[in-house]
């Protein structure tokens, strides 16, 4: 089994880790008593990419969507959608483990996760593709869409003092992901979000694409840092720019900040915002 781990809620930092199939039947089997939900230990089943951004003061892999390559499984979540056994019922062919969350019998309704390993990698630069989520969402009914998003979290199996436990494991067939006709869907897709940007930026001239651009220079350079606002704010600004055709703009735009950290973490925004538009 691969995974990135990461210790609690709050880490910032995560380790890529691999462990035998014994080691998944046992916490899956014999999952460790936390009282405290925020110190339960959290994990992406699949690998970093092969140049991940570090920590700057630990040196160690920062907990981001970008530093993820590939997922070797599925993390499902299943909060009211559908019953356990509703589940069971309709992916009995399937392999899976199955396991009920640490808010099962605490809060109403079928809490449960479903591990579902995969037969192939499932590249995540495919998740930007809402084409792709879609076809997730259709092939899992009922599971929260939150769960295809890249860097998507899931705790580990663990027993809640107050509530109760459930597990369960499948031998059915591994599901595989239809790798290509995803890549393909994600090229088309793309072209058309370019060709959105290219109609939306025509009807602009060359003086105000370049007004604009001069404006987000700035309105980035000036941008304070603390507590993930600068980050958030940097989104913002990007998103507007790519929803208003400025496609251009955003790609000719240089680092707008010298210290190493934020150097290293631009051309990742800047990949982000080509999602967008």
């Amino acid at each position: 089994m691969k995974f990135l781990v990461k210790t609690n809620q709050y880490s910032k930092t995560m380790q890529y880790m691999e462990a035998p199939n014994e080691w998944w039947d046992n916490i899956l089997t014999n999952p460790p008593v936390i009282a405290d939900k925020d110190k339960c230990p959290l994990a992406i089943f699949g690998t970093p990419v092969s140049n991940p951004e570090h920590d700057m003061e630990t040196g160690k892999m920062r907990c981001i969507g970008a530093n993820v390559e590939s997922l070797f499984a599925l993390a499902l979540d299943y909060d009211n959608g559908i019953t356990i056994e509703q589940f069971r019922d309709e992916y009995a062919d399937r392999r899976y483990s199955l396991y009920t969350s640490y808010s099962y019998k605490v809060k109403p309704g079928d809490r449960f996760r479903v591990i579902v390993p995969l037969a192939s990698p499932l590249p995540c630069e495919l998740l930007t593709c809402k084409r792709v989520k879609q076809n997730l969402l259709f092939q899992w009914h009922g599971v929260d869409e939150c769960c295809f998003d890249r860097g998507h979290w899931q705790i580990l199996p663990a027993r809640n003092p107050a509530g109760e436990y459930r597990f369960y494991k499948n031998k059915g067939d591994l599901w595989a992901a239809d790798v290509e006709t995803y890549r393909q869907w994600k090229v088309q897709e793309d072209a058309e979000r370019e060709q959105r940007m290219r109609e939306i930026a025509a009807h602009r001239d060359d003086k105000t694409q370049e007004r604009i651009k001069n404006w987000l220079v700035t309105q980035l350079a000036e941008l304070e840092c603390g507590a993930g606002t600068r980050y958030a704010r940097v989104k913002s600004l990007l998103a507007w720019a790519m929803s208003n055709g400025l496609g251009d703009a955003v790609l000719s735009i240089p680092c707008p900040w010298e210290d190493a950290k934020w150097e290293k973490r631009w051309p990742n925004l800047i990949e982000w915002a080509l999602t967008l538009g």
